[in-house]
């Protein structure tokens, strides 16, 4: 005899948004870097898939989300609009970086990996 849990319209938005992120940030990561310090085995030019979240760097520098000013940038990437990222030229031309994951004792995502191919990452995101 389960019980069943209502779910309110603003929790459903925000799991869709946060799947649709996920999907975006794999999508997007197949990608050529320099070198990864964490992987000595890994070669510059090496092609390599990295899965979390993406950030542009103009929302990186203010600190907290462009749309929402609210929320800290690496505090909850999970909450950026896809129209921050793709949609305003500030955001978009800024560059793109993908996030390590949350560091438990800050609670803060830190930077990963710069992005070079920024039209790449639009192109995965507007698909």
């Amino acid at each position: 005899k389960g019980k069943s849990k209502s779910i309110s319209p603003q929790n459903s938005q925000n799991s869709r948004q946060q799947s649709m992120m996920r999907k975006f940030s794999q999508a997007a990561l197949f990608l050529a870097i320099g070198a990864i310090p964490a992987y000595a085995d890994v070669k510059v030019g090496d092609e390599v898939c990295i899965t979390n979240y993406i950030m542009d760097q103009f929302c990186i520098n203010l600190g907290h989300l462009l749309d929402n000013n609210a929320i800290m940038t690496l505090e909850n990437p999970e909450e950026h609009s896809y129209h921050c990222l793709l949609d305003v030229p500030q955001c978009r031309d800024s560059g793109y970086v993908v996030l390590t994951d949350k560091d438990e004792t800050t609670g803060m995502h830190c930077l990963g990996y710069r992005l070079d191919d920024t039209d790449t990452v639009y192109q995965a995101g507007i698909a």
